[in-house]
């Protein structure tokens, strides 16, 4: 998971990434795989403001009224959906069981914030993974 902190106000995703990791778009979203030992881009699911990001895979839902959109491009945002509200009930669990990524920090500590925040999502993957999943199939 990606995670930058210390932002305050609303900015949008796209423009903090564009920040943290100039011209380093292309190497981040890659992973090597075990078996071969090459490298495979990664996808992302994103919203519009992405749009022309041209170095990684992206999946940008289709925006319009369902009754104005194909049946193709209805099944698609209906598989992102799926896909997207996991992320964000995973978001919530985070929110909820760590009250870290919701309240003001105030403790200016070199990068202690980062780490308390890494420390979180470790320990939401952990409590995922100990038999509490987001979603019970």
């Amino acid at each position: 998971m990606h995670y930058v902190t210390g932002v305050n106000g609303r900015k949008h995703d796209k423009k903090i990434f564009d920040r943290s990791y100039p011209g380093e778009i292309e190497n981040f979203f890659h992973k090597e795989n075990e078996e071969s030992q090459i490298e495979e881009p990664l996808a992302l699911m994103v919203d519009k403001g992405y749009k022309g990001v041209n170095q990684i895979k992206i999946f940008i839902p289709h925006f319009g009224k369902r009754e104005n959109l194909t049946e193709e491009q209805n099944d698609f945002n209906r598989l992102i959906g799926k896909h997207r509200v996991i992320i964000e009930q995973f978001y919530g669990r985070l929110k909820n069981r760590n009250r870290v990524t919701t309240d003001r920090w105030r403790n200016e500590i070199g990068d202690f914030h980062n780490k308390v925040i890494g420390i979180s999502i470790a320990l939401t993957n952990y409590h995922i993974r100990c038999g509490h999943p987001i979603r019970r199939n």
